[in-house]
């Protein structure tokens, strides 16, 4: 039997999903189809038609991730799974960024003080998950109005914050002037970290020459990725893929 799955998105031809999904079907031996679907809008009625049609599961990425959830009941979520024939909704976001952390010894724990950029549907994911829920959040974010939807204790970003920050996780999909001030003028750990959620994109690029000048250590979103396609096959199949090969294969470049 061949499993029918995919992510659904805006602008993501240059996704590294399917690669990594057939990676895992050899790995797990489970026959899969993976594809790509790029749409411009109407994302319910293409998931009521793809899970009609024999779908297993969707990944679901932006800009349908607060869609979908908000649809499902569920918080902004990046993974459709079937229970029962029924499709639930859910964000595994926070978790795979977490796992990804630990695998590369970034320490989250309580009293890390992080500086959140965006709050997107990953955004509002992560600092929502009771796994950071023991971390002192400093929030940035373009609209104030998104600052409702956050669930726990959080200072918004002042110009005057002098307080020390452990890590800077950006979901912002471009950089402005206005962040790349907050970041040069933050004062950040000797040991912090920048963790751009994003790969392949543009931020990559603004974000190593940020942390090259604040000599501090940059990840983009490659490995978060691929923890969260674990987590995803996971959900689909009851097994989740070992993930340290595959990420290697991208870091040299070969996947």
């Amino acid at each position: 039997m061949k499993y029918k799955l995919g992510v659904l998105g805006k602008g993501i031809s240059y996704s590294l999903s399917p690669e990594i999904h057939n990676f895992f079907s050899k790995q797990c031996n489970i026959d899969i189809e993976y594809k790509i679907y790029d749409i411009e809008k109407d994302s319910l009625s293409f998931i009521e038609n793809f899970f009609k049609n024999g779908g297993h599961g969707l990944n679901i990425t932006q800009p349908f991730k607060e869609e979908v959830g908000g649809f499902y009941n569920a918080p902004p979520s990046n993974i459709l799974y079937k229970i029962n024939n029924e499709v639930k909704a859910d964000s595994v976001d926070a978790e795979g960024l977490c796992a990804d952390l630990s695998k590369k010894n970034i320490k989250v724990n309580s009293g890390t003080r992080i500086l959140l950029l965006g709050l997107g549907g990953a955004g509002i994911s992560i600092i929502n998950s009771s796994i950071f829920r023991k971390c002192n959040f400093v929030v940035w974010n373009r609209s104030k109005n998104k600052y409702k939807n956050i669930q726990r204790d959080f200072l918004e970003f002042k110009n005057n914050y002098d307080e020390k920050i452990d890590l800077i996780i950006s979901c912002v999909s471009e950089i402005n002037n206005e962040i790349s001030k907050i970041i040069l003028n933050t004062n950040l750990q000797e040991f912090a970290h920048i963790y751009d959620i994003n790969y392949r994109n543009e931020t990559n690029t603004h974000y190593k020459k940020i942390s090259l000048k604040k000599n501090v250590s940059f990840n983009s979103g490659e490995g978060m990725l691929v923890e969260q396609a674990a987590l995803s096959w996971s959900r689909w199949f009851g097994n989740k893929p070992e993930t340290s090969h595959v990420k290697a294969k991208i870091e040299n470049g070969r996947l």
